[in-house]
């Protein structure tokens, strides 16, 4: 179970480790969508700047910040873009050779397009997940590295400890326990709550679209939570554990964004409801409640064939397909929405003839002119 910072931990043995650290809990105070804000996009590109322009107070708590302040806090800043750039690699990585593939519009103020960020459909689920884990990640393995100062630290088995003792053990009687807690652990805790302050809770009177996006980002975050790990090692004479060692860890943000993409596959078409009572409820279309941990949507995705500027699609002219008999998404005949394709030549030189007269001497190339065969959709 995790647990708050400024809390007694009991363990096993019964010893008690207690821990005092001023963890700030930031609290944003903005309702809109966390993908359709135009800070996310100030983010990706460096721009926001509202901190070095003096607009927010030093000696104020960050909680008590607005969300211009939390964005461009200036430990906070270079690990929030670098955690997005991060996601939407791995987004175009994932969506390669599909009709949508996490294009990033020039021309809008919103990261994916309007269409995208304020859209209720799959794409839009994975987008507004993808932000929120991709935050989430980041930040819980910068605090481990020591990137965010003394705005996180260590953490151990949920708990976040002093760097000064990230074991743990100080205090302990090591007679009682036949493993310690080691080394400083991603703080996923801390990722969560930065992740929580960039995306506030859809009020009464918020719309059907937000509370779709919230649901999508909270399930976003909880993917990190899900799958760290604690790593063990063991010490000891002749292979034998005498001792035995672990701490958290977050698996690679590749892994992750693997867990998402099972879910984009997954996501629940769902009905939002007004309940009686005030607020908006999630209904499957059968009439079940999705799980928390499910992406949802209300409405089909768009083909993404034909270029749309008011939502920020860009179509699928000029992208690159295969050639071949295939149904999958990247062939040109699925890609290309029955445009057609042309085929462009293009000329690069590679080494060839390659010999070495013998060890250890070096191998020796010829270079030579290859010619490849490209298609591009029409």
């Amino acid at each position: 179970m995790r647990q708050q910072a400024n809390r007694s931990s009991c363990r096993e043995g019964g010893c008690v480790l207690t821990v005092t650290l001023p963890l700030l809990i930031l609290a944003s105070v903005c309702s809109r969508s966390a993908v359709a804000s135009i800070f996310w996009k100030q983010i990706y590109e460096g721009s926001s700047q509202a901190w070095q322009n003096g607009r927010c107070d030093p000696e104020l708590e960050v909680s008590q910040q607005s969300q211009h302040c939390i964005l461009s806090h200036p430990l906070l800043k270079p690990v929030l873009r670098e955690s997005l750039r991060i996601g939407i690699d791995l987004c175009k990585l994932r969506f390669r050779g599909k009709r949508f593939n996490c294009s990033i519009n020039p021309s809008t103020p919103f990261l994916f397009g309007k269409g995208i960020s304020k859209g209720s459909h799959r794409e839009s689920a994975f987008i507004h997940a993808l932000i929120s884990a991709s935050v989430t990640h980041g930040v819980a393995r910068a605090c481990s590295a020591g990137r965010l100062g003394r705005l996180c630290t260590c953490a151990v088995g949920g708990l976040s400890v002093s760097r000064d003792d990230p074991s743990g053990t100080q205090g302990r009687s090591s007679a009682a326990f036949d493993w310690a807690w080691s080394r400083c652990g991603d703080d996923t805790d801390y990722g969560v709550r930065i992740a929580k302050a960039l995306a506030s809770k859809p009020r009464e009177s918020s719309s059907r679209r937000k509370r779709l996006h919230h649901h999508n980002y909270v399930a976003g975050y909880q993917v990190p939570v899900e799958m760290e790990q604690v790593i063990c090692s063991c010490y000891g004479h002749s292979g034998s554990c005498t001792q035995k060692f672990c701490h958290v860890k977050q698996q690679r943000a590749r892994t992750v964004s693997l867990r998402l993409m099972k879910q984009y596959s997954r996501a629940t078409l769902v009905q939002v409801r007004r309940r009686s009572s005030g607020g908006w409820r999630l209904k499957e279309v059968d009439g079940g409640k999705p799980s928390k941990n499910s992406l949802v949507y209300s409405t089909p995705s768009p083909d993404y064939c034909q270029p749309d500027v008011a939502l920020g699609y860009p179509g699928t002219k000029d992208r690159e397909c295969t050639n071949d008999s295939s149904d999958d998404e990247e062939s040109c005949s699925k890609l290309c929405c029955g445009r057609g394709f042309s085929a462009r030549t293009y000329v690069k030189m590679v080494n060839c003839h390659c010999t070495r007269r013998r060890f250890p001497w070096p191998v020796r190339c010829q270079s030579c002119r290859e010619e490849e065969l490209r298609y591009f959709c029409k």
